[in-house]
């Protein structure tokens, strides 16, 4: 079985507009948020072998936090693709994951990330809406990346920030 985390980074700040879109840093609620994120999915039964992270700066930023509370060793790989890859450059990526990997974090941007989601769990895209730090765990009976496409994936979970703090102070929805 195969389990992908598909995670948006973490909220940016915009107090510095003339800053390179790619070089923006984690605002206070992004710098909050990103950690707890990292705590969930270190909970997980089968937490991520392996981050892979775009690499700007608020997605550096958020994949540090990440992967501070997985522990040390597991690696962090910043991939400059991921800041302006499309859907379709995302799964060759997928890809060519190596097949040792039984799970892997890929920390992204919008409209991407929901767009990829979208098309491995229903085959077509932006059914799901990611708001910074959503976290989308995917699982497949694939036994090869190589394997991964449109449909491939289930969706067992999309979580972000909100939830868990709505949860962690008991408030319910009607």
């Amino acid at each position: 079985m195969k389990t992908l985390f598909l995670l948006r980074h973490s909220k940016s700040s915009w107090d510095e507009p003339d800053k390179e879109d790619f070089e923006r840093p984690l605002n206070k609620r992004g710098i909050k948020d990103a950690p707890l994120m990292g705590k969930l999915i270190a909970g997980m039964e089968v937490p991520p072998a392996k981050v892979f992270s775009s690499g700007a700066l608020r997605a550096k930023m958020t994949a540090e936090a990440i992967a501070a509370e997985l522990g040390i060793n597991t690696p962090v790989d910043l991939v400059e693709e991921f800041y302006q890859n499309d859907v379709f450059g995302m799964l060759e990526f997928i890809k060519k994951i190596p097949d040792e990997l039984e799970s892997v974090l890929l920390i992204g941007h919008n409209p991407t990330w929901e767009e990829l989601a979208s098309v491995l769990v229903c085959g077509s895209a932006a059914l799901f809406k990611f708001p910074t730090s959503a976290l989308a765990i995917l699982t497949s009976e694939i036994g090869k990346w190589e394997l991964a496409g449109k449909e491939s994936f289930a969706l067992d979970a999309l979580v972000h920030p909100r939830i868990l703090k709505g949860l962690g102070k008991g408030k319910t929805r009607e």
